[in-house]
């Protein structure tokens, strides 16, 4: 949902020669993927340090708590929510091998507690639904949910930093890799006007 936004769909629309293959994956995935030379451009969260694998954007996006406007840690005192706070709710997350769940995996060890997630899904969409219809507390960056808090459907609620402050997207190539024309312009797009970099 994140990489089908306005942007993309302008890009689009000023070549329509052009075709896409948008695949979705963990960081993990995305990495091997761009690593292999199967892709030009990764979208990825807390990618890891790899000599052969280039960042060419990048920006911090701590993680929140989202939850339906009527769940209890809707109610609680302002502030920063720990992660402690989310012991006996249900938790979705998404599977490991994410960058989102390798940042709750280095929280959980720094707070020596386990979180036992009720849903694991890939599905963003899914993810949201279980916070929004099953009462759920779902872990993902504020973006992600920027349309449904707007909606009243929705809150993101701050979390205190730590490990769960540190998660980063990156659009990341391979090093050395010589991009077509058509990705080069899509990577300035990417830059400048895709909310996720801005």
């Amino acid at each position: 949902a994140v990489v089908m936004s306005e942007p993309l769909r302008e890009f689009c629309q000023q070549y329509p020669g052009l075709q896409f293959d948008l695949q979705f994956g963990g960081t993990e995935e995305i990495v091997r993927r761009i690593l292999d030379d199967d892709a030009h451009l990764g979208l990825a969260y807390n990618p890891p340090t790899e000599p052969a694998l280039h960042s060419i954007a990048s920006k911090r996006h701590p993680l929140c708590a989202v939850v339906a406007p009527t769940h209890p840690l809707a109610a609680a005192a302002p502030g920063r929510l720990q992660l402690h706070d989310l012991m006996g709710h249900e938790i979705g997350l998404p599977p490991p091998g994410t960058g989102v769940r390798q940042a709750v995996l280095k929280a959980e060890m720094a707070g020596h507690l386990t979180l036992s997630p009720r849903l694991t899904s890939s599905s963003v969409r899914a993810l949201l639904h279980f916070a929004e219809e099953w009462g759920g507390v779902v872990l993902t960056p504020a973006f992600s949910v920027r349309r449904e808090v707007e909606q009243g459907r929705l809150l993101a609620l701050p979390l205190e930093e730590g490990a769960l402050g540190c998660v980063e997207a990156h659009l990341v190539i391979r090093r050395g890799r010589r991009l077509p024309a058509s990705a080069e312009r899509l990577v300035r797009e990417a830059r400048t006007r895709f909310e996720i970099f801005r």
